[in-house]
């Protein structure tokens, strides 16, 4: 409270202005890259929803800021005035910004593709006389030793399909059908 003093006949106010008890947070999402948008990532101080962008007020303590990510092909960084686990301690008074961005990973993975070569009738090709397409894009060679690993390749099915070569018939073995 505030004391005025007029320093007349002994009078004096009482103003009812009190400290703050409270601090306010904002939580803001960033999605970089990839399908998702913002409401696709709900944001919380503790177990209370915020919206993004938008400051709310908090009583002084601890708090953790942090999201609900389903979606496996998102890595999420926590920056601004929390700490990278979502960590927040409010002071009344004080204002604080907290940013989670989610960037889009998409998982990949590594599609190996092997050739045998049976040469009965006298045929005398080997593994790398042979070429293959994945889902129809260009033609790769096969190595020398019939064993090529394809990195980065998007999780999912994939066609994998043998360039014809004449006097040789292709059968599919393994994970194809």
């Amino acid at each position: 409270y505030k004391v005025d003093f007029d320093g007349k006949n002994d009078n004096y106010q009482v103003n009812g202005v009190t400290d703050p008890t409270t601090g306010s947070v904002t939580v803001t999402k960033v999605v970089d890259g990839g399908e998702a948008v913002v409401a696709d990532f709900p944001l919380f101080v503790d177990e209370e929803s915020v919206v993004s962008g938008v400051a709310e007020d908090f009583e002084a303590g601890a708090y953790v800021v942090s999201e609900t990510n389903s979606d496996e092909d998102y890595t999420a960084e926590i920056t601004g005035d929390c700490d990278a686990e979502g960590n927040l301690e409010v002071v009344a008074g004080e204002s604080y910004e907290c940013t989670i961005t989610n960037t889009f990973e998409a998982q990949t993975g590594t599609l190996i593709v092997q050739k045998v070569v049976v040469n009965d009738d006298e045929g005398t090709s080997v593994a790398a006389d042979f070429s293959f397409q994945v889902d129809a894009g260009g033609a790769v060679s096969f190595e020398a030793d019939g064993s090529n690993e394809l990195t980065g390749q998007s999780l999912g099915a994939h066609v994998v399909a043998e360039v014809p070569v004449i006097g040789y018939t292709t059968t599919y073995s393994g994970a194809c059908d």
